[in-house]
């Protein structure tokens, strides 16, 4: 048997895992927004700590993960694998500041207000 997780609210956790039963999300910024929609119309207390502990609790349970991650991804890059994960790595500081100046400028040209 699997170790116990501790959850900083069970009730979010069983509302959850009723959730979870009829539901079905894209991705975990739905499941967070359904969850917390929820928990306001019952009046729960919840925080952002409070939902992703539910979250990893109720995926840690049932040992599957409550999102379709793999399909999300392929739809929104045309990959199988997430962006994060090593698909392409993030970009240097030299070439941040760079786009952050190159930025800067286009607004002044179009005066954008900051």
């Amino acid at each position: 048997m699997p170790p116990k997780t501790q959850v900083k609210s069970p009730v979010l956790a069983a509302l959850l895992h009723e959730l979870a039963k009829t539901a079905s999300w894209a991705c975990y910024a739905d499941l967070a927004e359904d969850l917390k929609t929820h928990a306001a119309r019952l009046r729960l207390p919840y925080d952002c700590a409070a939902v992703g502990a539910a979250i990893a609790h109720v995926e840690h349970v049932t040992g599957r993960s409550l999102v379709a991650v793999r399909e999300c991804c392929r739809r929104v890059t045309g990959r199988e694998t997430p962006h994060h994960a090593g698909a392409s790595s993030p970009i240097g500081r030299a070439e941040a500041a760079a786009l952050y100046t190159e930025l800067l400028e286009r607004a002044a040209r179009e005066k954008v207000p900051a």
